[in-house]
């Protein structure tokens, strides 16, 4: 058994600038985009108060921006043969078992948890990454159903996307809890914008690990000013 002690020691030397996570900190606060310049908003580590990044806050424009951007690659992405939508999340879940000590490291910087909770949170993702890429297509093929006169006539039901998808981030899981419902959605042919939680914006799941070509798979907002906030 792990004892406090120690549980406190791997939290803190977890949040030691180490090279690896010192880039991810920076490659991914480059990431946003806004329309125009935005006031920044600071995160601290609850391990010990210290300032580890700053991100730009989205304005109501940035959302409708971020929008249109998925809405515009919805129909390219909804076109594509479900076995076609699945292969980058095979290789998603790939670089996600890959780099699961580096992705671990910034969830514990982010949100104080201990080693064993930050891994879970990689691995739950792991498990929905690869049931839905390797199911996928059988949960979205065609299936027939009895018709109004049993015998005589039958239906088939054709699964269709609903376009763009809108998911609010929690802080305490913020990878896993939204890429369960991000990646079902991206595979039913969707696309999705995500409201990250201000207290986690680092720890954000789907534009952070390129294997996909499509815009459908990098769209990413972030909260500001009440007008953006959940």
């Amino acid at each position: 058994m792990t004892s406090p002690a120690a549980n406190h020691a791997a939290s803190q030397a977890s949040a030691e600038p180490i090279p690896a996570l010192a880039r991810d900190l920076s490659r991914l606060s480059g990431m946003v985009r806004t329309l125009a310049p935005r006031a920044p908003m600071t995160i601290t580590s609850p391990l010990d108060g210290r300032v580890i990044g700053s991100v730009p806050m989205c304005a109501a424009e940035d959302v409708a921006h971020a929008v249109g951007v998925a809405r515009a690659a919805q129909a390219a992405w909804a076109a594509l043969p479900v076995r076609e939508r699945v292969k980058p999340f095979r290789r998603f879940n790939d670089v996600l078992l890959d780099r699961r000590s580096d992705i671990a490291d910034l969830i514990q910087l982010e949100n104080g948890k201990v080693r064993a909770n930050a891994l879970e949170d990689v691995f739950d993702t792991c498990i929905n990454t690869r049931f839905y890429s390797y199911h996928g297509p059988s949960l979205l093929r065609p299936r027939r159903k009895a018709g109004a006169v049993p015998l005589l006539t039958s239906s088939t039901v054709y699964p269709k996307p609903f376009g763009v998808v809108g998911l609010i981030e929690a802080w305490n899981y913020p990878f896993n809890l939204p890429m369960q419902d991000a990646i079902a959605a991206l595979i039913a042919g969707n696309t999705v914008v995500i409201k990250v939680s201000e207290f986690r914006l680092h720890s954000r799941p789907c534009s952070d690990y390129n294997c996909c070509a499509s815009a459908a798979c990098r769209t990413t907002c972030f909260r500001s000013s009440p007008e953006t906030a959940a």
